[in-house]
């Protein structure tokens, strides 16, 4: 290699650096903004009792109302930032263009420390190194459904979060990188970030234009995907420079929100409360202490274990490029008395509305639906389990739940429809025999506001429902955008 190729490799490794370096500098203006904007409510407390009390009632990331009292919630932030004891950090950046169960596609990674809310020894690269020199036994055996969609049984680093929950993709994800890359200095806890936080610095600073090219919230993933993989030739730059346009954009990002940093930290913060929320920025300690804050704030990404009735439902794009942004899912969910027992009818439409185009193939997906424990499969349709004529690959117990997962390709510019037929568990129907029903739709983290719609029929008159919908009799209708958690209740 000659040296104006390795000049023109360290200089696209430097901008691939400093777009993730603005993801992390973010993460931890904000936690350490949170510390600062609150401080000044723990500082005029006059006791124990008014230091402790609540000043604000935040959604977290589960759905639930959850009170934070100032003491508490800032020493978590403290801790998370370095405050006593310095952290060691790995940060997964989480392309969800390419969805996987725990928020996207681990594409490139960063190791760094945090003391005092500096942060120093930052080391990033991209996921495709990490146990590229590495012996076999670096590679332990890739979960069966994993190993058979991917067609390799060893499982890389690059594919830890195959778990919807996210401190279990953590852990994995840690100990795949050490031992894939011979790092055995631990970490302190996992940070996983989506490209949304972006988009949502964008929807704060308005647009910014580099090199010609304005970039708003709506085209910024988008955009920065096509230069980098077709627009650079058609402006006539080297491939070598084709990664300059990150670093130019972070670096508009910064000097707007520079400009007012302070006056905006109170838009900066709701920022980060919609991501929380919507899973996009994951953060676990493995601290037991630490991580029961974390759960209870619900910054984890952990995945819920509420009572009643339960849904979720999870896709992981296998080798169908960054096509997830085209597919659109509206998915339709009902149940209904049959002989004594209750059955959930569940509808999953995707539709995929481009051509086959430079960044867009046919969408390949394995999808989870993870339902309450103890609920029977009675029929399944639209997709193929890799266990050989079954109607769906069935686990018994993951994370507390029942899972029922099956293997489907979307064509472009078509649809598909998969539905699902299932004996819920004996307690639901008792809690509705007993006058309540209750239903938690957990979000996939990484994933966009796909449409829910509920239509349950029940065996009764319905004397009050949450959220207001459409009851007519025993019915009940209610659409609503899985861009959170979503619970609803049913009274008789």
């Amino acid at each position: 290699m000659s040296l104006k190729d390795l000049f023109h490799r360290h200089k696209e490794e430097e901008a691939r650096k400093k777009f993730a370096v603005i993801l992390i500098i973010v993460v931890f203006v904000i936690i350490v903004g949170i510390w600062f904007f609150n401080r000044g409510a723990r500082d005029n407390a006059t006791d124990t009792q008014s230091a402790t009390s609540t000043v604000s009632t935040q959604t977290s990331g589960n759905g639930e109302m959850v009170e934070l009292g100032v003491l508490s919630t800032l020493d978590t932030i403290q801790k998370l930032a370095g405050f006593g004891a310095p952290k060691r950090y790995l940060v997964l950046f989480l392309n969800n263009a390419e969805l996987r169960a725990g928020g996207g596609f681990i594409g490139s990674y960063a190791t760094l420390r945090v003391d005092n809310a500096r942060v120093s020894d930052l080391f990033i690269q991209g996921s495709e190194f990490v146990g590229r020199d590495a012996a076999a036994k670096a590679f332990p055996q890739a979960p069966t459904v994993l190993a058979a969609m991917m067609g390799t049984s060893r499982w890389y680093f690059r594919n830890a979060n195959w778990s919807p929950d996210f401190p279990t993709s953590a852990h994995q994800a840690a100990t795949l990188y050490a031992l894939q890359t011979g790092d055995t200095q631990p970490f302190d806890g996992v940070i996983g970030i989506t490209p949304d936080i972006v988009t949502a610095l964008l929807e704060l600073t308005g647009p910014v234009t580099v090199q010609g090219i304005e970039f708003t919230p709506q085209n910024v993933a988008e955009k920065i995907q096509y230069e980098v993989e077709q627009g650079y030739v058609a402006r006539g730059l080297p491939a070598q420079e084709r990664k300059y346009i990150l670093r130019d954009v972070t670096q508009a990002l910064l000097v707007k929100l520079g400009e007012d940093l302070v006056a905006n930290l109170g838009n900066l913060l709701g920022a980060y409360h919609d991501l929380i929320v919507g899973g996009h920025v994951m953060i676990v300690s493995f601290d037991e202490a630490l991580q029961g804050e974390l759960d209870t704030l619900g910054w984890s990404g952990r995945v819920m274990n509420p009572t009643g009735d339960y849904l979720s439902v999870v896709d992981s794009n296998i080798n169908s490029a960054k096509t997830d942004p085209a597919v659109k899912r509206s998915f339709m969910y009902n149940i209904h008395e049959v002989n004594g027992t209750w059955v959930a009818d569940l509808t999953l439409d995707y539709t995929h509305e481009r051509a086959p185009d430079w960044r867009t193939t046919a969408y390949k997906t394995y999808t989870r639906v993870y339902v309450p424990a103890g609920s029977e499969l009675l029929n399944a349709q639209g997709w193929r389990a890799v266990q050989a004529g079954a109607l769906a690959d069935i686990n018994k117990e993951e994370l507390g739940k029942t899972v029922f997962g099956g293997y489907f390709t979307v064509a472009p510019k078509s649809s598909r429809t998969v539905r699902l037929s299932y004996r819920l568990p004996a307690s639901v129907g008792e809690a509705i025999a007993a006058g309540t029903y209750d239903l938690y739709v957990e979000k996939q983290l990484g994933a966009a506001g796909h449409t829910f719609n509920f239509r349950p029929v029940f065996n009764r008159p319905i004397s009050s429902v949450e959220p207001a919908g459409t009851v007519e009799g025993a019915g009940y209708f209610q659409t609503v955008s899985l861009d959170q958690d979503r619970t609803f209740h049913v009274a008789f």
